[in-house]
C-alpha cells in the first residue's frame, strides 16, 4: 500500500533536496528533474545519441582497419612491433579527436 510510504523522502532523491530548500513536498507530482524535460530536449538527446553511435562505429572501423594493416605488414616482415605500437597510438589519438565532434 502506497499510503504508508508516500510521505517518506529518500535522501538520495531529487525531491528530498527540493523539500529541504523550499519545504514543499507533494507526492502526487513527478520528479523535479522530469519537469525540466521538454520534447525538444528529448529529441535533441536522441539526435546526439545517433551522432555518437555513428562516430563510435567510425572509430571501431578505423581501429580495426589499422590493426589489420599492421598485422599483415608484420606477417610479411615489413613492419616491426614498434611501428605497430606507434600506429595504435596514432589511431587512438585520431579516435579521440573524431569523438570530440559530438561536442559540436
Amino acid at each position: 500500500n502506497y499510503d504508508k510510504i508516500k510521505d517518506i523522502l529518500r535522501p538520495s532523491h531529487a525531491n528530498y533536496t527540493y523539500f529541504q530548500k523550499y519545504k514543499i513536498f507533494n507526492h502526487r507530482e513527478g520528479s523535479k528533474a522530469q519537469e525540466k524535460e521538454t520534447p525538444t530536449k528529448v529529441a535533441e538527446a536522441i539526435n546526439i545519441g545517433r551522432r555518437t553511435r555513428k562516430i563510435v562505429w567510425q572509430n571501431i572501423y578505423l581501429a580495426l582497419g589499422v590493426k589489420t594493416i599492421f598485422v599483415i605488414l608484420g606477417v610479411l616482415g615489413v613492419a616491426s612491433m614498434w611501428e605497430a605500437v606507434f600506429g595504435d597510438v596514432g589511431v587512438t589519438i585520431l579516435a579521440v579527436l573524431n569523438a570530440t565532434r559530438v561536442l559540436k
